[in-house]
């Protein structure tokens, strides 16, 4: 886990003939069928195949999309931050529970996210309490 993203990593590789673009689509074969399938009726999978494209679909409008690498000894997915900054630079300035509800949030990440920007120096912090606004530089 990093400041701006987060890999998740898998020792080898899918079956030798699925690309990246079959993984975006949800093309999926299971290494050990048997095993998977056991996962299956236990309850801790819900589909196959399904995590990838999802995956996708929520970045599908973020300005960085995930990132798959596939070579002989690791198989890795890099997950970028998803706050959405050009759906809350919409508004010259606005309020945290504005920047909750734009970029559908919780608080506690809001708070998170607004500190975050406010240290890379692309907003300002104006007031204290209820009353802080906060407005892009």
């Amino acid at each position: 886990i990093y400041d701006d993203s987060m890999e998740i990593v898998s020792p080898g590789k899918p079956i030798e003939y699925i690309t990246q673009q079959d993984l975006i689509k949800g093309v999926s074969f299971p290494r050990n069928k048997r095993l998977s399938e056991v996962f299956y009726r236990l309850g801790l999978v819900e589909a196959y195949g399904t995590g990838i494209p999802r995956v996708f679909e929520i970045y599908r409008e973020s300005s960085k999309m995930p990132s798959i690498e596939i070579s002989e000894s690791v198989f890795r997915v890099t997950l970028f931050r998803n706050i959405s900054e050009n759906k809350s630079a919409e508004k010259d300035s606005f309020t945290r529970a504005e920047f909750e509800d734009i970029e559908g949030i919780s608080k506690s990440k809001a708070t998170m996210e607004l500190n975050r920007l406010i240290s890379e120096g692309k907003i300002v912090r104006e007031g204290i309490g209820k009353s802080t606004l906060y407005h892009w530089v």
